[in-house]
């Protein structure tokens, strides 16, 4: 797919390799990504508290980066989510049913805060759906998603629902009493709960950020809210599960959608931006090799 870009002319590697000469930008936007990467950290760590786990903040910022590292590899932009979560269950085995619901939280909550800041962006910039008729209908496909993501987590609250999922799952819930146990822990603590999602909305914010400001150092244009409504789309397309870590299938999302907007070089921003993520998630091969060498002394 990286192939097809550059030789069809969406990706160019010299204004990537230029991208030193917008050096406010190129530092913006790794600072960017590395606060995007840092704050799912935190969030796995509330998540765990909430849940009594067992893990203190050096452990999930072991575990995260692990799954970083990982994420290059696997297919889609969420299979290092896999990875961290097995490796939480293994390090939490007593309390394994509440570390599989922090690995969906985790990954929900997410999701529903990047789809809010895409719906709020595209609600309250009427001039930019005037001026671009083409975003409209991703108006209505992220509010779907939205309601959906929304009404998806309520359901599981209530106890009708609730017999449904543990029909449906059973012992990968771990039964009725580790299912009801995690979500009663949920609903107790509330300011946890909202803390967790505070931190995904500025993941989010410093996930569109990185983007937008790989753009600029690639000679881009786009506004800060042309930005804000095209990243959520290019990150939901980077989860598809079809190439390692989404390579390519972000590049090419970046592209299609960056031109829907009058914005040339999307493919040169999101690899730029792609490059940096990579660097990060190479720091997650100490952790692995640390924690692996522990599980063999364990043994």
């Amino acid at each position: 797919m990286i192939g097809f870009l550059f030789f069809s002319g969406r990706l160019h590697f010299g204004e990537i390799l230029n991208s030193y000469q917008y050096p406010l930008f190129l530092i913006s936007g790794i600072l960017s990504c590395s606060l995007a990467l840092a704050t799912p950290i935190f969030r796995w760590w509330v998540l765990a508290k909430i849940q009594k786990l067992p893990l203190t903040g050096f452990d999930s910022l072991r575990l995260t980066m692990i799954g970083y590292f990982f994420n290059i590899f696997i297919p889609g932009g969420s299979g290092g989510d896999v990875v961290r979560a097995a490796y939480t269950v293994r390090d939490c085995k007593e309390r394994r049913p509440q570390a599989l619901t922090i690995a969906v939280m985790d990954r929900g909550l997410g999701l529903h805060a990047l789809l809010l800041v895409n719906i709020l962006v595209l609600a309250f910039q009427q001039p930019l759906l005037d001026s671009h008729p083409d975003l409209k209908p991703w108006l209505l496909v992220v509010g779907g998603m939205l309601i959906l993501g929304t009404v998806a987590p309520l359901l599981l609250f209530s106890k009708r629902s609730n017999g449904i999922v543990i029909r449906l799952l059973g012992r990968f819930t771990g039964g009725p009493d580790a299912w009801n146990e995690s979500l009663a822990l949920y609903k107790s603590r509330p300011a946890m709960l909202f803390l967790a999602y505070a931190i995904s909305i500025a993941s989010a914010i410093f996930n569109v950020l990185a983007i937008h400001y790989m753009m600029l150092a690639v000679g881009s244009t786009p506004t800060v809210s042309e930005s804000m409504v095209v990243v959520p789309l290019i990150i939901i397309a980077n989860t598809l599960p079809i190439t390692p870590g989404g390579i390519g299938m972000a590049e090419s999302a970046s592209a299609g959608l960056y031109a829907m907007i009058g914005q040339a070089g999307g493919a040169n921003g999101m690899f730029l931006a792609r490059l940096i993520i990579i660097i990060h998630a190479l720091f997650g091969l100490p952790f692995f090799l640390i924690n692996k060498r522990d599980a063999g002394f364990q043994k």
